[in-house]
């Protein structure tokens, strides 16, 4: 099991599982694993590919209906010998992350991929029997509304000694948080990740990857993006329209020369993905900081304990709000374990930043389907416009609140 929770076991298998995997597993009749899964492919299609790799199937946005006849899928076995169909592309990219994680004695098979909206609907009807009508309703996804439908999903699992094994929560990284650290490497990206469960419209499933092309999974990522936010909020976008133009925020607030050379210097930083989850030397913060600095000439700052950094801690929101209307673009904000290079005020009248964060989140053990704890593993640094410094907005906490030190450019 994936969960310790059996509610969340039925949840997640029946919204991303065919029934058949449920059963497998759950009775463990596992059969010892042969060598890693290089079977030969059996093509049911070879016309050119015309899939749309950033296609949207959630909750809300139905599979168009015709893309099931233009889907171009292979057929494969995993090491237990059960086949499964995956688009081409994808599997293709499959088998290369499944060999990188080997390097790190890793194994991953699949568990669950392309469904068709017809088996959908017949697994729909047989959860309808056996589990009831408001089962179905809360627990299946409804047919042409499910991501397996595209053939670019994949349900993985880890195999150890010929059998699969459970993923455990904690302070250290687990198989599938290794795993996730590759996955933009080779074009995949975390479908749903912690965190984000009012976006995507599902809690955090480990296990299910989407594929998107690499350079796509690269940028969602680095930002901490799901495929939702990349596709449709601006900000998401930023990097690719005029927010991720130094030219536009150097027009935008009238940055002098200085200003402006720093401006350039930070939308030319990209971000850097750490190796392991240590927190061991100089942060990815702090080398954004350093390095922008030093491509200008300038000494700047590198924490929020620095001598020379306006303390912000004791401040209200409104008197911070202030504070950063009357700073010069360029100037550095500062919160623990990140780095913000204000950009100046954007259209909605509220500061913008180019944020830079040294951890992401995973959920460790606890209660509610989640977690309610939570462990930082420092392995990356995001760089992202953030159009509202607001970036973290939630019924009883604003991103401003924890700003503990400003260095504005403009004192020398």
């Amino acid at each position: 099991m994936k969960h310790k929770k059996w509610a969340v076991l039925l949840m997640a298998l029946a919204l991303t599982c065919p029934l058949s995997v449920f059963a497998e597993k759950d009775g463990g009749a596992v059969p010892a694993a042969a060598a890693v899964s290089s079977n030969k492919i059996s093509f049911t299609a070879h016309k050119k590919s015309r899939t749309d790799y950033l296609l949207l199937v959630n909750k809300t946005h139905k599979l168009p209906d015709d893309y099931e006849a233009k889907l171009d899928l292979v057929t494969v076995k995993n090491c237990f010998g059960k086949e499964f169909q995956v688009e081409r592309e994808t599997y293709a990219h499959f088998t290369e992350l499944q060999a990188d994680l080997l390097k790190e004695g890793i194994r991953i098979e699949l568990e669950s991929t392309y469904r068709s909206v017809a088996r959908q609907k017949e697994l729909t009807e047989e959860l309808r029997l056996s589990e009831g009508e408001d089962y179905v309703k809360n627990y299946v996804a409804v047919p042409g509304y499910s991501e397996h439908h595209t053939g670019l999903a994949l349900d993985v699992t880890i195999v150890k000694n010929g059998k699969t094994t459970d993923d455990y929560y904690g302070t250290t990284e687990t198989p599938y948080q290794i795993m996730h650290r590759y996955l933009a490497n080779h074009g995949f990206i975390l479908r749903y990740p912690p965190g984000k469960t009012a976006i995507t419209g599902y809690t955090y499933e480990s296990w299910h990857c989407r594929y998107v092309g690499k350079d796509t999974a690269q940028k969602i990522f680095r930002q901490n993006l799901t495929l939702e936010e990349y596709l449709s909020d601006p900000s998401a976008q930023s990097l690719k329209g005029p927010l991720g133009s130094a030219k536009y925020w150097i027009k935008r607030n009238r940055a002098g020369k200085q200003s402006a050379k720093i401006i350039r210097e930070a939308f030319g930083y990209l971000g850097q993905i750490c190796d392991k989850g240590e927190f061991a030397g100089e942060n990815g913060s702090a080398r954004f900081v350093k390095r922008v600095g030093k491509q200008c000439g300038l000494k700047l700052p590198l924490t929020p304990d620095d001598a020379d950094v306006i303390p912000l801690t004791r401040q209200s929101r409104q008197e911070k709000l202030a504070f950063l209307k009357n700073l010069a673009p360029g100037s550095v904000l500062f919160t623990k374990n990140h780095a913000m290079l204000y950009l100046g005020m954007g259209e909605s009248k509220k500061p913008c930043v180019i944020h830079v964060s040294d951890t992401r989140w995973f959920p460790m053990e606890g209660e509610g389907p989640e977690g309610d704890n939570t462990t930082a593993l420092q392995y990356y640094t995001r760089r992202i416009v953030a159009e509202n410094l607001f970036f973290y907005d939630t019924p009883d906490r604003q991103a401003i609140d924890s700003l503990t030190g400003a260095f504005p450019i403009n004192r020398r």
